[in-house]
């Protein structure tokens, strides 16, 4: 595969009915990429420059759009925002009518069943936290975890669970637990 852009930080997720879509990570346009299905290069979309970096990207709730959660510019954390994959002339991204509080960092989101997205990420003080966010709603609810930590690692289990493994308790210790987000 070949990007028509140097990007760093960027989010990139496979969206269906669109293929592997690139957002962000570079100073100047185009603000997206997609490699669609056998190509070896990516097409460019017109959407404007997107400096964000370390965005958490998921398939949005329509066909051939993507969210974009947390992330950060120089400006400081970027807003949720939706891009339209099958637009193709003058395209902007659309802002989330969604709160995320606490502001999250080093995110990663998660497509759940019934348009919601788990967004687990850092929060200002270092420790992990995890959101559920459905965008039809406007909702967003904190996912309290068991055992907190900072540090952490999350990945998806073959029964449809998210596994939060790892990390470091407030006073230093190891996180042992293995704690399996079933939202």
């Amino acid at each position: 595969m070949t990007c028509n852009l140097a990007r760093q930080g960027a989010a990139a997720t496979w969206i269906p009915e669109v293929g592997l879509a690139v957002a962000g990570g570079a100073d100047t346009e185009p603000g997206v990429e997609v490699l669609y299905p056998d190509e070896d290069a990516t097409t460019t979309l017109p959407f404007p420059a997107d400096e964000v970096i370390a965005a958490a990207p998921v398939a949005g709730n329509q066909s051939r759009e993507m969210f974009l959660f947390c992330g950060e510019d120089a400006a400081g954390p970027a807003p949720p925002r939706a891009l339209d994959l099958g637009c193709v002339a003058e395209c902007t991204p659309r802002l989330l009518d969604v709160i995320l509080d606490p502001t999250l960092t080093d995110c990663t989101g998660f497509r759940l069943d019934g348009g919601r997205t788990l967004v687990v990420g850092t929060d200002d003080e270092g420790m992990n936290r995890s959101l559920l966010v459905d965008v039809a709603t406007r909702t967003v609810e904190d996912i309290v975890l068991r055992e907190p930590r900072m540090g952490a690692s999350l990945t998806p289990t073959p029964n449809g669970a998210l596994a939060l493994v790892g990390g470091v308790h407030v006073d230093g210790t190891p996180a042992l637990s293995v704690e399996l987000l079933l939202p």
